[in-house]
């Protein structure tokens, strides 16, 4: 029985991805002896020279479209293994394009091969321990099988691997930037604070502008409740290169240390990134609020509530910026709003005795 024929529209993606592979293929070679040619025929190219790059952007590129095609068509065994090959020959030329690791590894985890991986890594550093290539695929092969660190869940055998791994790189190559951050990163895991202050401040010295060591170091002083060193560190970030992530947590740290004015200001920035972000303009109208900037606060409270009209905790947030105004009668609408929206909040209730207790009793609202 003749075998029945592929479906058209898997046959029309197969012919693109092969006119896509065979154009990239082309721009490959191309750079590749554009950049070769202008090195003098016959000789050979010195360490870290223009052809050694190129050889190894060829064989990058090489390598991304076999994994691209294998990736397309169910991790087909052919296409990996020459994306592998591709991969470690890019490697090769140029070791110290650590991006290329990472590439690697994500490959290597796409199929499946991490214990194919780790083996041909463990049995490279047998024959040659000081192979930091295969050091840098063992340490990110264990950091991926820690585990999720949110969670709590942590293979404490991958996480000493891991650590073990890094720290022979960083002891073989004390510049290299992303083996120092990636041990801050371990040593906190493992509430190794010391350990990990030092790696993140190697960093820093090899990398006076790295946002990673940067935002490491504020959070190991946030983790030792040195909110002020946190503050600072979060600043050097945010003065250079301000961004939705850091911008946030700088506003944290000034909410820990009651600074609301600060951290509105940091809110304010933050959302110039991300106007629509419903929980960053939450947080602003709180610390609005504890900054007695109520008439901004309420503002955008009202609004929104607008856009949220079934949400009985922004109605609370209103009844106490009312009950701060003395507006009682306002405050109290808000509440009835938030009671018939969620009857069984404590919050309501509690704000209600709030309201009626007499003025000399009444407590500012905390934050939540």
């Amino acid at each position: 029985m003749a075998d029945r024929p592929a479906p058209l529209s898997g046959f029309v993606e197969e012919s693109k991805l092969m006119i896509r592979f065979s154009n990239a293929l082309v721009l490959a070679f191309t750079v590749t002896f554009a950049v070769s040619g202008q090195n003098q025929a016959g000789t050979k190219p010195a360490a870290g020279s223009e052809s050694e790059k190129a050889t190894a952007y060829y064989n990058f590129s090489m390598g991304h479209l076999y994994a691209e095609l294998a990736g397309a068509f169910g991790n087909r065994g052919d296409y990996l293994n020459k994306a592998i090959e591709h991969y470690k020959a890019a490697l090769k030329a140029d070791p110290g394009a650590t991006f290329m690791f990472e590439e690697l590894t994500d490959l290597y985890i796409q199929a499946g091969r991490l214990k194919d991986a780790v083996t041909e890594a463990e049995e490279m550093l047998r024959q040659n321990p000081d192979n930091l290539d295969s050091r840098r695929i063992l340490g990110r092969i264990y950091t991926r099988l820690i585990g999720d660190t949110q969670q709590g869940r942590v293979n404490e055998e991958m996480l000493r691997r891991a650590t073990e791994q890094y720290q022979k790189i960083t002891q073989a190559d004390p510049k290299d930037v992303e083996g120092w951050l990636t041990l801050g990163r371990l040593y906190r895991i493992s509430s190794n604070s010391v350990e990990s202050e030092k790696a993140y401040k190697k960093a820093l010295e090899l990398d006076a502008d790295s946002e990673e060591a940067l935002t490491g170091l504020a959070a190991i002083y946030s983790d030792l409740g040195d909110t002020k060193k946190s503050i600072d560190m979060l600043q050097r970030v945010t003065s250079r290169a301000p961004n939705l992530r850091t911008m946030t947590a700088l506003a944290s740290a000034y909410e820990q240390t009651r600074d609301y004015p600060n951290a509105v200001d940091a809110l304010k920035k933050a959302l110039e990134l991300d106007p629509q972000n419903s929980r960053l303009r939450r947080a602003l109208a709180q610390d609005l609020m504890l900054a007695d900037k109520l008439d901004e606060s309420l503002a955008l409270y009202t609004q929104l509530a607008k856009e949220e009209p079934r949400d009985a905790q922004l109605q609370v947030r209103m009844s106490e910026i009312y009950r701060q105004r003395r507006e009682f009668n306002q405050a109290r609408a808000a509440l009835d709003r938030a009671k018939e929206l969620d009857r069984d909040s404590l919050e309501v209730r509690f704000n209600e005795v709030n309201l009626w207790t007499p003025r000399a009793k009444r407590t500012r609202p905390s934050r939540p």
